[in-house]
């Protein structure tokens, strides 16, 4: 076919040897649903943790390798960074890196509501679709805070994990939230509730 579609890509489907499908549930339940072996990628949500044993000084360059991944095709991709879990001790090192490097702090409990009701709609967990791989700039525009068009990405704290907040879940624009934690173990637990409530199986990172 000329044009994508449903039946054109199930035909396929039924064609090849083995198939690899991502993209959302609906896909790859296509692709496991062809009859041929198969290979599918759920959603990405994935996390990041810094050790306190990173000094300071490496922070810069941890920030600009952020930078390559969550901007990346407007945060659409499944691989990007989602959460990062910073060392309370070095909370200010790492925002200031983020900021030095392209990141827009968003900072204050009314701002940071109404861009979770801007990203999941009536409190619910299903996102916007309005604002997938939006620039942050565009993003700004949607719920009221003036961005600059230079602005990476959209920084912001969020001392929750899990199920506790819809802010937890995959979020697909240039969006990067951290935590702050007082032990390593208490970030691996954090991340770990986290990427099994959306995203177990995919991706986390270790600094």
């Amino acid at each position: 076919a000329e044009e994508a579609c449903v039946e054109a890509t199930d035909a396929l489907l039924h064609h090849f040897d083995v198939n690899i499908g991502t993209g959302g549930p609906g896909m790859v339940k296509a692709v496991y649903s062809s009859g041929k072996p198969a290979y599918g990628v759920g959603q990405g949500n994935c996390q990041e943790i810094i050790d306190k044993d990173i000094p300071v000084e490496e922070y810069d360059f941890i920030a600009a390798n952020i930078m390559l991944s969550r901007p990346n095709d407007n945060g659409v991709p499944c691989t990007g960074d989602q959460t990062v879990y910073v060392p309370e001790e070095n909370e200010e090192a790492f925002v200031k890196a983020m900021v030095d490097n392209g990141a827009y702090l968003l900072e204050g409990k009314e701002k940071i509501d109404a861009f979770r009701d801007l990203l999941f709609p009536n409190g619910g967990t299903r996102i916007n679709r309005q604002i997938v791989g939006r620039v942050p700039h565009l993003l700004g525009e949607m719920f009221g805070e003036d961005i600059p068009e230079s602005a990476k990405l959209v920084l912001l704290k969020n001392q929750a994990w899990g199920e506790q907040d819809v802010l937890c879940r995959e979020i697909l624009a240039p969006v990067l939230r951290y935590t702050t934690n007082k032990t390593f173990e208490e970030a691996v637990d954090h991340a770990v509730e986290t990427l099994y409530v959306e995203g177990a199986g995919h991706s986390s990172s270790l600094w």
